[in-house]
């Protein structure tokens, strides 16, 4: 996806625990540490590991377990920002209506 998207891990461990982990498991994003959960609290995670696909304006388009995250899913997202399909209620595309010039 390019610059079109930015993955971002957030994890509630020290800071000592992250970089030991991300020694043996490179990742290939960024994480930040929240040590003191204010984000998992802000959002009201209950189930760890938790993915969220979150658009342009700031709504979350999808969340759920990051094994049931498609690629389709993010392309969805990717496409609404860009204006190519158009939001629709409760975070579902629907095609955006063209008109045909003769």
């Amino acid at each position: 996806f390019g610059d079109k998207v930015a993955f971002v891990g957030v994890s509630n461990e020290s800071v000592e625990k992250v970089a030991s982990f991300s020694e043996s498991t490179p990742m290939l994003y960024g994480v930040a540490v929240d040590s003191s959960r204010k984000m998992q609290d802000a959002i009201g995670c209950k189930a760890i590991p938790l993915a969220m696909v979150i658009s342009s304006d700031n709504m979350v388009r999808w969340q759920g377990n990051p094994a049931g995250l498609t690629e389709s899913i993010i392309d969805q997202v990717v496409r609404a920002d860009s204006g190519e399909v158009e939001l629709v209620d409760r975070g579902r595309w629907k095609p955006k209506q063209i008109k045909v010039q003769k």
